[in-house]
Parts: structure tokens; sequence; C-alpha cells
């Protein structure tokens, strides 16, 4: 199934490596703090384009 009108973009990029930031990302299942930038997968509107819808199980 496709989404019509959306498109894939990296649209934010979090600084992990300021230890003062409030936000902070950490390694799954651990106090291992990420060392470096955070990218977020998302999709936004944009006429024209298709964005294939996949599905996947958690775990």
């Amino acid at each position: 199934m496709d989404l019509d009108n959306w498109k894939r973009s990296w649209t934010v990029c979090t600084d992990n490596t300021d230890v003062h930031r409030a936000v902070a990302y950490y390694r799954p299942g651990t106090q291992d703090r990420i060392d470096g930038q955070v990218l977020f997968l998302n999709i936004s509107r944009e006429p024209g384009t298709k964005v294939r819808q996949t599905s996947t199980s958690p775990g």
C-alpha cells in the first residue's frame, strides 16, 4: 500500500553529545548515553510523491 502525497525525510537531528541538554537518548535497556547525533526519519506531506507503507512487528 502506498501513501500518496507523502515523502520520507530526515527532519530532526539532535546533538546527544551535549551533557547539559534536558533531553538525552540512551542505548535501549541501558544507561549508556549515545555519544553522537541522533537522527529521526519522518514522513511529511509533499504533493506528487508516494511512500510505500511497510509494517514491522515489535520485538
